[in-house]
């Protein structure tokens, strides 16, 4: 199995669509057997997906990651664990462990009492500041059926991208 991470000098980078480096972990029998640090070559968002996908990786360990991201991951066969943070090779020995869990990259901006969102880190694309935060548990249902728009969900990740005005 090969699981890729986010990467900058160690840590998960917390930005999904902005990282320049990922680490690439081959696993076998749950144990690392080698990796190898790569570059994203100026692609970004959910664009990001393909370069993965290409280097045949499994599963991604994350930060932030934002909706159109999330589908083109799943239309990739990518499985997502999104919310980490700090160390690279700690995480991947926890989620080999079966420890690490995807605690989610968007927030639903529903808050109730004493819920808040803590920092919201944005992107711009276009003329339209996007935000990205960490949010509550949520299944993968949930996160896709806030992510995109109805008629986008039956489409590609390409047609995705494209209904959220995504480059």
């Amino acid at each position: 199995m090969k699981i890729a991470v986010t990467y900058d000098n160690g840590t998960i980078f917390q930005h999904f669509g902005k990282t320049e480096f990922f680490k690439v972990y081959e696993t076998e029998n749950n144990q690392v057997v080698s990796s190898e640090v790569i570059s994203s070559n100026g692609t970004g968002h959910g664009a990001l997906a393909g370069l993965l996908a290409d280097q045949s990786v499994d599963v991604l360990i994350c930060g932030g990651i934002g909706g159109g991201a999330q589908a083109a991951l799943a239309e990739a066969g990518v499985e997502l664990c999104s919310g980490a943070q700090g160390d690279a090779d700690q995480a991947v020995e926890a989620y080999l462990k079966g420890e690490l869990v995807s605690t989610g990259a968007n927030c639903d901006h529903h808050h109730e009492e004493g819920h808040s969102c803590g920092d919201h880190e944005e992107d711009i694309v276009g003329d339209e500041a996007i935000r990205f935060v960490p949010m509550r548990k949520a299944t993968a249902a949930a996160i896709m059926k806030r992510a995109i728009p109805a008629e986008a969900a039956a489409g590609t990740a390409a047609q995705a991208a494209a209904a959220l005005s995504l480059p």
